[in-house]
């Protein structure tokens, strides 16, 4: 039975992947249906030095100054790097995930302390390890990641029998669908960026498989193994 791919990722993250996996899989059905959508957490920050960005939502938070100064930020994932890119600001520094960010931190620190924009919910601790590893570093929440209902179209494929595939990108999406698992009746597919996120799912698992890198890229792969 041919599997249906659902995506539970807020709406432009969402959009972006399903364009990725429809070049590589034209007849591959795809299902959309936000389990979170993000809001800004209050009017737009000034960033006094540079910034830690873990998700590119964090990005359009910032008021990017006009003029000379220039705002650098030390970024996980490829995707931030690209959005804090495209809004103007300096990308001093690309890790893969926030234990190699704070990694490339603590080896080569900056001259000045760091502040860490980040949604309501957020792991890695990373400003706590910072601080303890000797970087100063403080945080400030920007944006909230708000749970949404699953669509109809979500519901019944997941209390269907065709087997979903079901790209988990973030332990809060993962935590949130797991919610919903007394009502999941379908073969799940689970595709996830990392381990952490995986632990996250509490829902049914009948295949299961670990993006190798933690990005798009690494997800795809993940799927086609599954599949």
């Amino acid at each position: 039975m041919t599997p249906t791919l659902l995506l539970i990722r807020p709406t432009k993250g969402a959009q972006a992947f399903a364009r990725e996996c429809a070049a590589l899989w034209p007849d591959l059905p795809i299902v959309r249906s936000p389990i979170m959508r993000i809001e800004s957490h209050g009017a737009q920050v000034q960033p006094p030095g540079s910034v830690i960005l873990s998700s590119a939502s964090a990005v359009p938070q910032i008021a990017v100054p006009n003029g000379s100064r220039q705002i650098a930020a030390y970024c996980v994932g490829p995707r931030t790097a690209k959005a804090a890119h495209a809004a103007g600001i300096k990308v001093a520094l690309t890790a893969p995930d926030a234990d190699a960010l704070i990694a490339e931190i603590l080896c080569n620190p900056p001259n000045e302390p760091l502040l860490h924009l980040r949604g309501e919910h957020s792991r890695g601790d990373i400003c706590q390890r910072l601080n303890k590893g000797g970087q100063p570093c403080t945080e400030l929440v920007v944006y909230r990641q708000v749970s949404q209902a699953l669509t109809d179209p979500a519901r019944e494929l997941l209390s269907g029998a065709t087997p979903v595939i079901l790209p988990l990108f973030s332990p809060r999406s993962a935590q949130l669908l797991s919610l919903e698992s007394t009502h999941i009746h379908a073969p799940m597919w689970i595709a996830a960026l990392s381990s952490a996120v995986y632990e996250a799912w509490a829902g049914p698992a009948d295949r299961v498989a670990l993006a190798p890198t933690p990005d798009a890229q690494g997800m795809l792969k993940a799927i086609l193994k599954l599949m």
